[in-house]
C-alpha cells in the first residue's frame, strides 16, 4: 500500500491529518511532519528522509507539501530521483512522488487509494486533480429548488 506524508510549515500538516481522521476515521498509511518556521533546508531534508524511511512499506511514498517552492517542497525535492535513475528503474518513480498545494479534500481522498490498484505516479496525479477540483467559487442558483423554494441553495461545488 502507498504511504503518504503531509509536510508543512507550522502545524498545518498535523491539523490536516487530525481533521481528516475526525471526518473519515483512521488513516493508517498517513503521517504528518510539521516543521518549525525557521528550519534550515539541510535539517528539513534529513527530517523528511527519516519520516519516509519510517512509513514506507515498499510501495512508495506520496509526499504532499503546503507550498510549491517552499522549504518543505525543496527538502522533499532532494529525495526525488533523476530521469537517469528513473530510466534505470524501468520508468518507476524510485519510490517517491511529490505534490505541492495540499488541501483537506486531498487528504480526505487518500482513504480512497486503499481500494485502488494504481501506481504511485497515478496516485499523485489523481490526488492533484481531486485537490484542484475541490477549489471553486460558490454561486447562487438562478431558480429556487423544489424542496425549498423560499431559500436559495449554494452550489455544492462537486
Amino acid at each position: 500500500m502507498i504511504s503518504t506524508l503531509i509536510i508543512s510549515h507550522g502545524q498545518l500538516a498535523t491539523e490536516l491529518l487530525a481533521a481528516a481522521r475526525k471526518i473519515v476515521g483512521e488513516l493508517p498509511e498517513l503521517a504528518a511532519l510539521s516543521l518549525d518556521w525557521d528550519c534550515e533546508l539541510e535539517s528539513v531534508s534529513q527530517q523528511i528522509r527519516q519520516a519516509v524511511v519510517q512509513i514506507d512499506h515498499g510501495d512508495g511514498v506520496l509526499i504532499l507539501v503546503d507550498v510549491f517552492g517552499g522549504t518543505p517542497y525543496n527538502g522533499a525535492l532532494r529525495l526525488l530521483c533523476t530521469e537517469k535513475e528513473q530510466e534505470e528503474a524501468n520508468g518507476e518513480a524510485c519510490g517517491i512522488e511529490l505534490v505541492a498545494g495540499v488541501n483537506l479534500p486531498m487528504v480526505l481522498r487518500i482513504g480512497c487509494l486503499t481500494d485502488k490498484e494504481i501506481g504511485l505516479r497515478q496516485a499523485a496525479e489523481w490526488l492533484s486533480a481531486k485537490g484542484q477540483g475541490s477549489i471553486c467559487v460558490a454561486k447562487l442558483p438562478k431558480e429556487a429548488t423544489a424542496t425549498s423554494p423560499d431559500e436559495p441553495r449554494l452550489d455544492p461545488c462537486l
